[in-house]
Formats: structure tokens, sequence, C-alpha cells
């Protein structure tokens, strides 16, 4: 039997190469896929720690600024409608910002920056993650400085002004230039509060079913 041509020999040597390189590539990209799978439910996991804290923390604020809202809008209605009642001052420490959130992004922004968060391309879970990171967090950020700035600025201004309304309760000064100022200052507390509120609990849904997406995923 004779023995096969140099150069089919050669072929076949170089063919038993390719194919023997392609499946070491294939199972080295197979557990290299692995790897940041594996990595990247451990980056799920942490996010779902911090989310889940987050979301205690958001649920807490909202109940207290719900509560402060409330009170705020019986402020302005004392003002609006006095029939005898002063503006005591024990009553005035309603106008309050209270707590404000300020979330932890920690987990998140480590996944993201080590490249094992977007490494699978993107899914409806990290679309969901990035509204709650990249959109609402920031906004409540902002919302939350505003508010805090707004009553820094304005509480003792209000106190001020609610003082010196109260001192004639008749209805008699509503023309005057404290009344006025009082209500617009109350008026713009109660808007941005009310705001603040509104924006909370847009972020808290959110945020609810971005850790209900993230036990879906851990648990697959």
């Amino acid at each position: 039997m004779s023995s096969p041509h140099p150069l089919k020999r050669v072929s076949i040597d170089l063919s038993i190469l390719v194919v023997g390189i392609t499946v070491s590539l294939t199972l080295e990209g197979w557990q290299e896929d692995r790897t940041i799978r594996n990595r990247l439910y451990d980056d799920y996991s942490a996010i779902q720690l911090n989310l889940k804290a987050d979301i205690a923390q958001l649920e807490s604020v909202i109940a207290e600024q719900e509560a402060s809202l409330n009170n705020l809008k019986g402020l302005i209605d004392l003002f609006e409608n006095p029939e005898g009642r002063g503006l005591a001052d024990t009553e005035l420490p309603w106008v309050s910002s209270g707590n404000t959130f300020f979330g932890t992004s920690t987990a998140y922004d480590v996944s993201v920056s080590s490249g094992r968060f977007n490494y699978f391309g993107p899914t409806s879970l990290h679309s969901l993650l990035g509204a709650v990171y990249g959109h609402h967090y920031p906004r409540l950020d902002l919302n939350g400085e505003l508010l805090d700035e707004l009553y820094g600025f304005h509480t003792d201004r209000t106190k001020r002004l609610a003082l010196g309304y109260s001192a004639d309760v008749s209805g008699n000064n509503r023309e005057s230039l404290s009344y006025i100022e009082l209500g617009i200052e109350l008026v713009k507390s109660e808007r941005m509060h009310s705001a603040y509120v509104r924006r909370a609990h847009a972020a808290l849904a959110e945020m609810l079913r971005a850790e209900t997406h993230l036990s879906q995923a851990l648990n697959y």
C-alpha cells in the first residue's frame, strides 16, 4: 500500500491543526463566557442588596414626606380659612422638608465599569436598571436638594410672615403684603413638596420592578 502524497498529507495535518485550534478557542471562549456570566450574577446579587436597602429607605422617606405634605396642606387651610384661628407657633414646624432620598449605586457602577454588565448585550433587565440608576436616582437627588434648599431658605421667612399674619386673623389683612407673601411661600412649598412625592412614587415603582426582574434572573 502506497503512502499518501506529501501534499495530501500536509493538507490533512493542516486540517487537523485548524480543527484543534478552533476547538481550543471555542472551549476557551466558552470558559471565559461562563466565568464572566458567573461574575455578572454576583453583580446582580450585589445590585439587588443595594436595591432592597434603597427600597426600604425610599418607602420610609415617602411616608414621612406624605405626612409632612398633609401637615403643610393643613397649614395652608389655616391660612386660607382662619375663622378666628391664629397660626400658632406650635403649628409652624409643619413647614419642614423632612428626610430626602439618596440612593446607593455602588454595585451597579462597578458592574458597568468592569464591562461585565453589558458583555452579553442589552436586555430588558439592563434597560430597567439603567432607567433606575441613570434617571430616577439623579432626579430624586436633584429634587431632594431643591426641596432641602427651599425649606432651608424659606422656613424662617415663612415663620416670620405667618406670625405677622396671625396677629390679625379677622381677614382684614388679606390685602396686606404679609398675607400675599405668605401665600406665595406656602404655595411654592406645597408644589415642590407634591412634585417630590410624585417623583418618589414613580422611582419606587421602577425600583420594585427592577428588584423583581433581578430575582427572576438570579433564580433562572
